[in-house]
This record gives structure tokens, sequence and C-alpha cells, in this order.
């Protein structure tokens, strides 16, 4: 029988991080749909954004997602609220 090779360590439990997403919804059709304030929401460095490369749009059409970052002991009321007032900084449209 093979050895197994060795295996990494679960990292600490103070290393461990949590990410909370909201999702980016259209409000309208668009044949060619573009996104604002994305550079804006990327200034926070604890922030990340997935655009999904949806060619058109049409209004409640989930477009993308903001996902924000923190440590697992975070508040995660907090987080979830700041989410998504990241979230609502960026348009579809």
């Amino acid at each position: 029988m093979m050895p197994l090779p060795n295996q990494p360590k679960s990292p600490p439990f103070s290393a461990l991080k949590v990410s909370l997403e909201n999702v980016l919804a259209s409000s309208e059709n668009s044949e060619a749909p573009v996104f604002s304030g994305v550079a804006k929401i990327l200034e926070n460095k604890n922030t990340d954004i997935r655009l999904f490369g949806k060619p058109t749009s049409r209004p409640y059409r989930r477009m993308g997602v903001v996902l924000l970052n923190g440590e697992i002991d975070a508040n995660m009321e907090q987080m979830r609220k700041d989410a998504a007032e990241l979230a609502r900084q960026i348009t579809v449209n």
C-alpha cells in the first residue's frame, strides 16, 4: 500500500474567514448591460465582486454578487447590512 502524502493541517480557528454575499439585480431591460459604481466598491479591501457576464438584463435578473469578507468572529448582522449597502451602490442599466 502506498503511503498517503502529508496532509496540510487545518488553519487555527482564528485564521478562518467568513464571506457574505448580496445579489446585484438589474432594474430594467437592456441588450448591453452596464455596471456603474464597481470601482468605488472595490476600494474596500474586504470586498470582491462577481459579475456573471450575461449578455442581456431584465428586471430582477441576477447579474452578479458583492462579496464581503471578514473574520470568523465578526458581527454577521452588521456584515449583512454592510454587504447590502455596498450592493445598493452598484447599478445595472
